[in-house]
């Protein structure tokens, strides 16, 4: 009825960093359910463990997820 994580999200730079995670929910025919997108700021080479996370799944059968993906996207902003 239920999944739980966390995930550890590391900068190598020595700047801040934005970082966007994207979780992608997939159903057994690999259509997508449903997205969620997190957003993390991080000091130069820091790293974070997230809170665990616990998604239950829906009632709704359209939208019962069977699997999911993580993606995820750094940004830093240059200054000279």
């Amino acid at each position: 009825p239920y999944t739980s994580f966390s995930y550890k999200i590391k900068s190598k730079v020595n700047q801040r960093v934005k970082c966007i995670v994207y979780i992608i929910y997939y159903d057994a025919n690999e259509r997508i359910v449903d997205v969620e997108q997190e957003t993390l700021y991080l000091d130069k080479k820091e790293s974070r463990t997230t809170p665990e996370k616990t998604i239950f799944k829906p009632d709704d059968l359209d939208r019962t997820f069977d699997h999911f993906k993580m993606i995820y996207q750094g940004y830093c902003k240059y200054n000279k």
